[in-house]
């Protein structure tokens, strides 16, 4: 019934064709880093590491301030009077 309607399928085929262009593009800078390294696993890992410590660092600046507005708050009382 879901599947039915347009706009989810459009959703999900956007999704996918996204998924599929982001797995495109790590594994050809993967293969041209190979290509200018000839292929030395210390570069190599270097970039797989890179590309996945943008994902990381953008899913901790998101999540983050979420588990920030979790704790209570307490209130600051400052008393200007001398």
């Amino acid at each position: 019934m879901l599947f039915k309607n347009p706009f989810i399928r459009t959703i999900i085929a956007s999704n996918a064709l996204l998924n599929l262009g982001i797995w495109v593009r790590d594994f050809v800078i993967i293969l041209y880093v190979t290509d200018l390294t000839h292929n030395d696993p210390v570069y190599v890992s270097l970039i797989s590491y890179t590309v996945s410590a943008g994902l990381f660092l953008v899913g901790a600046m998101l999540l983050l301030p979420l588990l920030r507005d979790r704790q209570p708050v307490q209130a600051v009382i400052a008393d200007n009077s001398e």
